[in-house]
């Protein structure tokens, strides 16, 4: 799935701005189209500079003043596409249908579907990505990951397609800062699955956050070593050194990269 770096970087082309006021005799419609235009503008500014609190707060109040505003959804969207994906995806639905031509948006709602295990879902988005911009800057990385994600064109094994309930109870409870369980979901999920990449990631991260860094680094080496071209494979890898040169008396299972 597409990083946060990357994510910023798309921002600044994937939240247009769109600054007509409409008719000029209507005076309070025009006061409110500026006061959103406003918001859009602090909103995309803060999410740039990766103050995605603010952003958020922005782009809620401008959704308040206009509900189906294409640049409110989608940008709220992208500010939540990581950390509350099930919260983004409908966001960046409705704005896509807004603005349909939008390729990094549709990057982005691949990036929410991944997150929550609907990789089919995910690879659909990532293609309309490529159809759209064929030769992007994310074309390549897009590319490399719907063939892990869904080399059979839409037709995943069974056992995977059976494992996505599990696999969103663990995302849901992930989200709510309920580690310890979420972890054992992952656990469930991984012995069907064991090459279900994004489940060690969120494991390892559990781990992690319940304090039990030997085992976050087993799960992290899976998560790399399944995708080694997931763009969050170099910041885990970064991790995992750091980890490992912290604690010389533990090897790394696979060689890093």
């Amino acid at each position: 799935m597409v990083g946060s770096a990357a994510m910023r970087c798309l921002a600044v082309t994937a939240v247009a701005l769109t600054m007509g006021f409409g008719s000029p005799a209507r005076a309070a419609q025009a006061g409110s189209e500026a006061a959103y235009q406003k918001l859009i503008a602090s909103a995309r500014k803060s999410y740039i500079a990766a103050h995605l609190k603010a952003a958020a707060t922005d782009f809620r109040n401008a959704l308040a003043l206009k509900p189906q505003g294409a640049e409110a959804l989608i940008g709220l969207g992208l500010v939540l596409a990581e950390q509350s994906p099930l919260e983004a995806i409908p966001l960046l639905e409705k704005g896509l249908e807004k603005e349909p031509a939008n390729a990094r948006a549709h990057a982005m709602l691949g990036t929410a579907f991944q997150s929550v295990g609907r990789e089919r879902d995910a690879a659909r988005a990532y293609r309309k990505y490529l159809e759209l911009s064929p030769q992007g800057e994310l074309a390549g990385e897009l590319r490399t990951i719907i063939e892990r994600l869904d080399p059979n064109g839409g037709q995943p094994p069974a056992q995977a397609a059976s494992a996505t309930a599990d696999y969103r109870q663990g995302l849901l409870l992930f989200e709510s800062k309920e580690y310890e369980e979420a972890a054992k979901v992952f656990e469930a999920v991984l012995k069907g699955i064991p090459s279900h990449a994004d489940a060690h990631k969120l494991l390892g991260t559990c781990y992690a956050k319940t304090r039990r860094f030997d085992l976050a680094a087993r799960e992290y080496e899976e998560f790399v070593h399944l995708a080694p071209a997931d763009p969050q494979a170099s910041r885990v890898t970064r991790l995992l050194k750091d980890y490992f040169a912290a604690n010389p008396s533990q090897k790394p299972r696979y060689p890093l990269p």
